[in-house]
C-alpha cells in the first residue's frame, strides 16, 4: 500500500514539475498552427510552396529596414525564433 501511494506522490509531482514544459511546447504548437493558418491564403487546409513563400518574402521585407535586399544573420535569427520563442 505504502509503495502505490509513493508511487501516486511521485506522479503528481511529475505531473506538477512537467506542467510548464507541456505548457510551452502547446504554446508553440499553437503558435506554429497560427502560422500556418495565416500562410494557408486560399484555405485549403493545406500550405503551398508559394505560399510559404509569399509569407517567407513578406517577413523579409518588413524586416529589411534599409531596403537594401538583405538581412543579417542577427534578422535571420530574430526571424527564426519570431516561430519558435
Amino acid at each position: 500500500m505504502k509503495l502505490s501511494k509513493l508511487v501516486s506522490a511521485f506522479a503528481v509531482g511529475a505531473a506538477v514539475a512537467l506542467s510548464p514544459v507541456v505548457a510551452t511546447v502547446a504554446q508553440q504548437e499553437s503558435k506554429a498552427m497560427t502560422e500556418a493558418k495565416k500562410m494557408d491564403t486560399n484555405k485549403d487546409g493545406m500550405v503551398s510552396r508559394q505560399e510559404f513563400l509569399n509569407m517567407m518574402g513578406a517577413k523579409f521585407d518588413a524586416m529589411d529596414k534599409g531596403k537594401k535586399g538583405v538581412l543579417s544573420p542577427a534578422d535571420i535569427e530574430k526571424l527564426i525564433y519570431s516561430f519558435n520563442p
